[in-house]
């Protein structure tokens, strides 16, 4: 029995490639809040997901793209 994720809040980067995207609706599945966080725009099918937020248009290689 896997342990749960009830509560927790997890960042995915790349999260709309494939593997990211799985990851994400795995965490999801075990209760966590997901961010799945991209370069790429976010795919329509993942926006009205519930406990699912998608920050597309990231570049994580520069500090302002990031709000810092």
């Amino acid at each position: 029995m896997s342990p749960s994720l009830q509560d927790k809040r997890i960042v995915v980067t790349g999260g709309f490639g494939v593997l990211g995207s799985t990851l994400g609706k795995y965490l999801l599945a075990r209760g966590a809040r997901v961010a799945l966080l991209d370069g790429r725009d976010a795919p329509a099918a993942l926006l009205d997901t519930p406990n699912l937020l998608c920050l597309d248009g990231v570049d994580r290689t520069s500090a302002a793209s990031a709000g810092v």
